[in-house]
């Protein structure tokens, strides 16, 4: 966290290199503790809105919700602890982006996040562990300095 703000961190699953409105990934995936203290499964992906006369993509992206569920010991099953989502308000009401990432999980999942931020892949966060489990991104913690060392280690 820099500043004070409450940062929450993704791990990138798609391609680093596909850039959807202000953020660097089409796929994205965390998992966190909530104001109610429960830990929460979260998948991010992005949809194209089109232009519908030209029958173009416009160049924005709405926000796809594609896994969303409760973390509980013992119960690995989505379908078990899932939480609801509406596709249709997510589609027209949410984009793609930092901003609006940010305000659909302050707003549906009792949060109090000030943004969102992509971590490289060299950073280290990764939301699977061993055994079906999950690391919490809010055990994470992000070392700029050493991951731009470990980006230019990679390249040299």
């Amino acid at each position: 966290m820099e500043n004070n703000k409450k940062t929450l961190y993704f791990e990138g699953a798609g391609m680093s290199e596909t850039k959807r409105n202000d953020l660097n990934n089409c796929r994205i995936r965390t998992a966190f503790i909530n104001l109610d203290g429960k830990e929460i499964y979260l998948e991010l992906g992005s949809g194209n809105i089109y232009n519908k006369k030209e029958k173009e993509i416009d160049k924005k992206y709405f926000l796809v919700v594609d896994h969303l569920f409760y973390i509980v010991e013992g119960i690995g099953d989505e379908n078990k602890t899932g939480i609801t989502k509406d596709r249709q308000d997510l589609r027209e009401n949410y984009n793609y982006s930092n901003k609006d990432i940010t305000k659909w999980i302050n707003k549906n999942l009792n949060c109090n996040f000030d943004n969102i931020e992509i971590l490289p892949d060299l950073a280290g966060y990764r939301v699977h562990a061993e055994n079906r489990g999950y690391n919490l991104a809010d055990n994470f913690i992000y070392n700029k300095d050493l991951t731009a060392k470990r980006e230019l280690d990679w390249w040299n």
